[in-house]
């Protein structure tokens, strides 16, 4: 492993001094893509970052040094608030699709003067309930917002909360409430939660809500 990390770091460096633009890989390992992450400032040219085929435990405050990111495509185990400031804090990006594994355990807020650029934004979590708060002046450029959570209560015991109205560019929200384990009180409220907020936005973006795996054996009776 350490032979391996050390040749990872070195070509890292390498195409970093040769202005490398794109990095794509597949990466089953978590202890690897961990320590990718702390590599990745050997590279501030990188344009497009994709990690694929499992999750990293936490996003790198490394990340901030990639003033010229702007496609990212990653999956972590947990996502604090913190970690949204570090992404928002690259100025640059345009696209993000960020998975989530376990789902947030608190209140998740996209602040004022973050993400500046970004067009695109896909948030998907695997726990259930969520909050998330757009703020003023937050994703001014966002055009495309993408939700997808479960609705099944967690041991967190995380609701629903949504503010979109700050959002000034979206044109099209699209949100996916997964049913699986859920009971069917919960997700009518992860519905009506988004519905509202949505509602109040006064550009009237095109909204889509769709609910996974409603048609099998996936609600519990309530």
């Amino acid at each position: 492993m350490a032979r391996y990390m050390e040749a990872l770091k070195s070509s890292l460096a390498v195409m970093g001094k040769q202005g490398l633009q794109s990095l794509e890989i597949r990466n089953d390992d978590t202890v690897i893509g961990e320590k990718l992450m702390d590599l990745l400032c050997y590279s501030p040219c990188l344009r497009k970052l994709v990690i694929d085929g499992g999750c990293i435990s936490r996003l790198s405050k490394q990340m901030a040094l990639l003033v010229n990111l702007r496609h990212l495509y990653i999956g972590v185990s947990n996502i604090k608030q913190d970690d949204l400031c570090v992404l928002g804090s690259i100025p640059t990006l345009l696209f993000v699709r960020l998975f989530v594994e376990n789902g947030p355990d608190e209140r998740l807020a996209i602040i004022s003067h973050q993400f500046r650029c970004l067009k695109q934004f896909i948030f998907i979590s695997l726990g259930g309930g969520l909050d998330m708060l757009f703020m003023q002046e937050a994703m001014p450029e966002l055009r495309w917002l993408c939700l997808k959570f479960r609705a099944h209560e967690s041991d967190c015991k995380m609701g629903f909360e949504f503010s979109f109205k700050h959002l000034a560019s979206l044109e099209h929200l699209k949100v996916t409430i997964d049913c699986g384990d859920a009971t069917r009180s919960r997700v009518e409220a992860a519905e009506a939660s988004v519905r509202n907020a949505a509602s109040a936005h006064p550009g009237c973006p095109r909204i889509e809500i769709n609910r996974y795996l409603e048609d099998t054996e996936g609600y519990r009776l309530s």
